[in-house]
């Protein structure tokens, strides 16, 4: 996050995921504490020089430790959206949307969604200014957002 706080708005599955995320970071940073203490009881003489195991376990010993923290951090700014929360007519999470972006040169490319959705590769983020910007908007409608300080207009053609 930057200097200034952020909400972060996720669909419940996204918190939970996140969640996850840090029990598993968790997991990981114990399975490398307790390589490292055995790193250090198997050349105790020389834990803290020249003893490369025990080195290389305390750098991602101290990764895991800022990942970690950086993802409590994150979520103490959240606020986790609930399906139902807008008119049925709009795009509400989890929606699956058909979206046409109309550009400048009169090119119009389609492309299908979804608005926090579980496949990450065709789901829309709702932090992203793409999903800030159809969230909660009619289907039929046109609407616009920022990015890279280019304008793109976005026809939100239907519920799929």
């Amino acid at each position: 996050m930057s200097n200034k706080e952020e909400t972060l708005y996720l669909s419940q599955n996204e918190y939970e995921k996140k969640r996850e995320r840090i029990d598993s970071l968790r997991t990981e940073l114990s399975k490398i504490s307790k390589e490292k203490a055995d790193a250090a009881n198997n050349d105790p003489g020389n834990t803290w020089h020249d003893n490369f195991a025990f080195e290389q376990l305390e750098q991602q010993e101290n990764f895991l430790y800022d990942q970690i923290n950086s993802s409590l951090r994150e979520l103490e700014n959240v606020s986790i959206i609930e399906k139902g929360k807008v008119k049925p007519e709009c795009v509400d999470i989890h929606d699956r949307v058909k979206l046409q972006f109309l550009y400048d040169d009169g090119e119009v490319e389609e492309m299908s969604l979804t608005l926090c959705g579980i496949n990450e590769e065709e789901s829309i983020s709702l932090n992203s200014s793409l999903g800030q910007a159809v969230y909660g908007k009619k289907y039929g409608s046109t609407v616009e957002y920022d990015i890279n300080g280019k304008t793109i207009r976005v026809s939100i053609v239907e519920k799929l």
